[in-house]
């Protein structure tokens, strides 16, 4: 089943989070799941998204996958103008 939520953040989050990502990460503003994994900060981050859904599903975290975070709120490609505090997370689970 696939899903989707958004979380406001800090912009101080997004940066710090953008600091250990590749240089080019946030430029298309989509984190994929293989830069995700690439990165400690946002796989921790991923993580942290799939034990709470999990939780609330009472499922367990290993069937949630967190499949990428679109930074600008939106699931339009590329950046929209809406501003990098708005993560929507894209997932699915088993």
């Amino acid at each position: 089943m696939s899903g989707g939520f958004s979380l406001n953040v800090s912009d101080e989050y997004l940066n710090a989070m953008g600091d250990d990502l590749a240089s080019d990460a946030l430029d298309d503003c989509y984190i994929s799941a293989a830069e995700m994994a690439a990165d400690p900060q946002a796989a921790a981050m991923a993580q942290a998204i799939a034990e709470a859904q999990a939780a609330a599903l009472g499922i367990d975290a290993s069937q949630i996958t967190v499949t990428g975070v679109h930074t600008d709120g939106d699931r339009t490609p590329g950046c929209q103008g809406t501003g990098r505090r708005a993560l929507l997370f894209d997932g699915s689970h088993s």
